[in-house]
C-alpha cells in the first residue's frame, strides 16, 4: 500500500491515465498495422531482433506453460514480419489464442 499518495490519486492513475496510455499504445500500433506510421514500422525492424523477437519468445514461453498447465495444444498461428505486420495462417486460430490468452491473464 501506498500512504504517501492520496488514494484518490492512485485511483485516477490507475483507471484513468493507464487506460488512455495503453488506448494510445494500441491506437498506435494500429496505424504501424495500417502504414500510417511509416518511422515507427522502421523503428520496430530495427528492435526486431534485439527487443521484439526476445518479447515474442516470452510470449509463446508464457502460452506453453499455460498449455502444459492446462492440456492445450498446437502451437500460436500468428507471426510477425520485421516491417512489424502481422500474418495470421489461420484465423480461427488466431482467436483461439486470443481466448487462450485471456484465460491465462486471468488466472
Amino acid at each position: 500500500k501506498i500512504n504517501f499518495l492520496p488514494q484518490s490519486l492512485i485511483n485516477f492513475l490507475v483507471r484513468t491515465v493507464i487506460g488512455r496510455m495503453w488506448e494510445k499504445f494500441l491506437s498506435v500500433a494500429e496505424d504501424v498495422k495500417a502504414g500510417k506510421r511509416p518511422r515507427h514500422a522502421e523503428a520496430i525492424a530495427a528492435k526486431r531482433e534485439s527487443l521484439y523477437d526476445w518479447v515474442e519468445q516470452r510470449v509463446e514461453s508464457l502460452f506453453e506453460k499455460h498449455r502444459s498447465n492446462h492440456g492445450g495444444g498446437a502451437t500460436s498461428g500468428v507471426t510477425c514480419t520485421s516491417s512489424g505486420a502481422v500474418n495470421t495462417k489461420n484465423e480461427e486460430r488466431t482467436v483461439e489464442n486470443s481466448k487462450e490468452y485471456l484465460s491465462y491473464i486471468q488466472c
